[in-house]
């Protein structure tokens, strides 16, 4: 499991040579008459990365509960066809069943191919 202080603190701690770094940047590039706007934007350089990895993780947990709603939907949805076939009949379940066993292979011969 991931965890957002250790991250955090190691950032914290890579972030003075970062921060260094960018001030001096702006120090040659505009000399010595930087303004307190550039240093605040300078102090925000090395933590910007913490942004970045929180940002992704954030996308992925999106992505993952996107997923897993989707497919509990769709799980969903074709146990109620199927309870709806099979109190019709026999037959409808097997038609249904085989419906469903050719999207698949259609679906997955698109997918690998």
């Amino acid at each position: 499991m991931l965890d957002f202080d250790a991250i955090r603190q190691i950032l914290i701690r890579n972030a003075d040579h970062l921060q260094d770094h960018c001030l001096y940047n702006n120090m040659v590039r505009y000399g010595k008459n930087y303004t307190i706007k550039l240093w605040l934007k300078d102090i925000s350089c090395g933590l910007s990365i913490f942004e970045v990895i929180l940002n992704r993780i954030k996308s992925y947990l999106k992505n993952i509960i996107i997923w897993t709603l989707l497919i509990g939907l769709m799980r969903y949805i074709k146990l109620s066809i199927r309870a709806v076939m099979h109190s019709q009949g026999g037959k409808s379940l097997v038609w249904i069943s085989c419906v469903v066993q050719v999207g698949s292979s259609v679906f997955y011969s698109y997918l690998f191919s």
